[in-house]
């Protein structure tokens, strides 16, 4: 409780004077009110305007819509994000995902310079089969232990820095 709320109304006079003569109408005195407050404030309830998680467009720089999501107590909808979304992690680890997308452009790039021969396009499959294996390994290893999920995460930094050049001849 606040101090000054439900307190009964008081009135303490303090003469400025020493001593213990009489008050003298001569001396000044300081008077001190403590007054009852009232009980109850006014609070503002804040009106709630979206529910949470809503999302709706907005307008973005260079004719780009975003997206504007409702707070978490839905009583405003925050600012527009114009950053692109990104897309969804297909292992839950980053540098094996950047591993994945290494293997599909060297399996695009193979088979683009195949110009209809087989044994290029063989390769192209191979390489997208290996993708597929290696996708499934790095992807159950994201729900593993903290041992093994730093595992394959150093294999997936360990490819990621020796890639295998490839260009057409």
């Amino acid at each position: 409780m606040h101090p000054a709320r439900g307190a009964l109304p008081l009135l303490l006079s303090f003469p400025f004077g020493c001593g213990e003569a009489a008050p003298d109408a001569s001396v000044p005195t300081a008077e001190i009110a403590i007054v009852e407050q009232p009980a109850t404030s006014r609070r503002r309830v804040p009106t709630k305007v979206c529910e949470r998680g809503e999302t709706e467009p907005c307008a973005c720089p260079d004719e780009v819509t975003g997206v504007r999501t409702c707070s978490d107590d839905g009583t405003r909808m925050r600012a527009c994000n114009c950053e692109p979304p990104k897309p969804p992690s297909e292992t839950g680890i980053a540098e094996c995902d950047e591993v994945l997308a290494y293997f599909d452009k060297l399996a695009d790039d193979i088979e683009a310079c195949s110009k209809g021969g087989s044994s290029m396009k063989e390769a192209a499959d191979s390489i997208r089969r290996s993708r597929a294996t290696m996708k499934d390994t790095f992807a159950s290893s994201a729900t593993r232990d903290a041992r093994s999920l730093a595992s394959i995460t150093e294999t997936c930094k360990t490819l990621l820095s020796s890639p295998v050049p490839f260009t057409c001849s």
